[in-house]
Order: structure tokens, then sequence, then C-alpha cells
């Protein structure tokens, strides 16, 4: 796990300077670039954290579908809020932003989305051997992945 923190980290650094430069973020553009970077890798590793967390528990026994539920919450609240925030900062960024600027930002930082707010619950309990429920679509599939009726 560390690693993949590492790595995770790494990149979105890497692809925030890069789109730093693609968007000629100007000397009196910077600061709201800065507070924009630093609110983003903030918010990934909150939530890398929290994740990580919360795939922890399902590494021993698999959560009760009760418990599941919970988890998927806990996490989509977690996100919403993360969410919130980079909306928040985003906006203070595109305030400073031309329109050019804002046009080619409209093109770019979606990529980021992922980076920064994670994938989900429910792709841990896809990493730990859960089905997803996409694969329980088909009559006998649950049988076949060994849920019980």
């Amino acid at each position: 796990m560390p690693q993949r923190t590492f790595n995770s980290r790494t990149n979105l650094h890497r692809r925030l300077n890069e789109f730093k430069a693609d968007l000629g973020i100007s000397e009196s553009q910077n600061t709201a670039w800065e507070n924009f970077a630093k609110t983003c890798s903030a918010v990934a590793i909150a939530l890398e954290g929290f994740e990580a967390e919360a795939a922890g528990c399902c590494r021993e026994h698999l959560p009760t579908f009760p418990n599941a539920l919970e988890l998927e919450i806990r996490t989509l609240t977690a996100r919403l809020a993360a969410l919130r925030m980079v909306k928040a900062i985003t906006r203070t960024l595109y305030s400073v932003l031309g329109s050019r600027q804002r046009e080619r930002a409209n093109r770019l930082l979606p990529a980021l989305s992922g980076e920064i707010v994670g994938r989900g619950w429910s792709a841990h309990l896809q990493s730990v051997g859960r089905p997803h429920a996409s694969a329980l679509d088909k009559p006998g599939a649950g049988r076949q992945a060994g849920i019980a009726a």
C-alpha cells in the first residue's frame, strides 16, 4: 500500500505541474494555482487514507451487507465533502483565469477527478473478491460467484 500511495501522490503532483504549465499560469495567478494544487493534494491524501482504512477492514473477512452499505455511505459522504472543497477552490482559481485558460482548464482538469477523489468503496469490494453487482445480473450468476440465494 505505501508504494501505491507514493506513486499516486507523485503522479498527481506531476500532473498538476503539467497542467500549470499547459494553462500558462502567470505570476499574478500563481497564488490561486498553488492554493488549488495544495487543496487537491490534501484532499487526495485524506481520501486515500480513508479508503485504505475502509479497505483494511475487509482484509480479514468481508463485512456483512449492512456494514458494507455503511462503509459505502461513509466513503460517499467523504467523497462528497472532498468534491465540495475542490469545487470551491476551483471557482477561486477560475476567477483569476482568462477566458482561454478557462476553456483549456475545462478540457484538462476533469482528468484529475479520479486521482483527487478516488474510486469509491465498490472498487475496494471488487479488489477483495466480492463481485460487482453487474457481474450478478445474469440468472444464476450469484450461485456461480458463491453467493447463496
